[in-house]
């Protein structure tokens, strides 16, 4: 299933993750269960990579309403996936 950010959700950007060295500008979260992609831009040491995702797996099973709540949820690991 896919779920995009709400208009709410981007204001308070809520959309914009940061992990390690890296900035990620979520546009939509693609998955079920505890398994999701999340795409969009990420900001590396000066670099602006387009068509990023990261590999998110959430600790357990949720029902989200919205993107928010599975940026919000408690990851048990990500997994970054450089574009080619």
């Amino acid at each position: 299933m896919k779920y995009i950010f709400t208009s709410d959700e981007i204001s308070t950007k809520l959309n914009i993750i940061e992990l390690e060295d890296l900035k990620f500008e979520c546009d939509f979260i693609e998955g079920e269960g505890v398994f999701y992609n999340a795409y969009g831009k990420a900001f590396v040491e000066g670099e602006i990579y387009t068509d990023f995702q990261v590999e998110i797996v959430l600790e357990s099973p949720i029902d989200p309403k919205s993107a928010g709540d599975i940026v919000n949820g408690d990851w048990q690991e990500y997994e970054y996936i450089f574009p080619v």
